[in-house]
């Protein structure tokens, strides 16, 4: 048995229940978990972050996450989906590099929505009821 809750044995164990309930998430309930990533709190402390970045981020809190590929590439795709949302409701703004990747940032009401803590509501506006 772990330490503090639930037991992590295998990657299985990973890919099986965390990623599942991540990529049962709807887009926009994705794009609402991701959007704290874009503030100090993120993988870069509020600047600029490629997918594969918030992928990582938001794998963050399993352990042996990192180790399990397929799931993670299921995970990228529907991050994408979930990014679009956010793009669309204007909280983030993406551009690419020259090695072709996407490096996505906050907007200015993508910040003001974080402070506000209204991301939801912007996401709702943005992508209709």
């Amino acid at each position: 048995m772990a330490l503090f809750g639930k037991r992590r044995t295998t990657e299985g164990d990973v890919a099986q229940g965390d990623f599942e309930s991540l990529l049962g998430l709807s887009p926009e309930d994705l794009a609402e978990e991701l959007m704290p990533a874009f503030g100090p709190d993120g993988p870069r402390h509020g600047k600029d972050v490629h997918t594969l970045q918030l992928v990582s981020w938001l794998l963050r809190r399993y352990r042996g996450a990192n180790k399990v590929s397929r799931p993670a590439e299921k995970l990228y795709a529907v991050v994408g989906e979930a990014m679009q949302v956010l793009e669309h409701a204007a909280l983030v703004q993406g551009t690419q590099s020259g090695d072709r990747s996407v490096h996505w940032n906050a907007t200015r009401l993508g910040a003001t929505a974080l402070t506000n803590g209204d991301v939801r509501q912007r996401i709702n506006d943005g992508t209709g009821p």
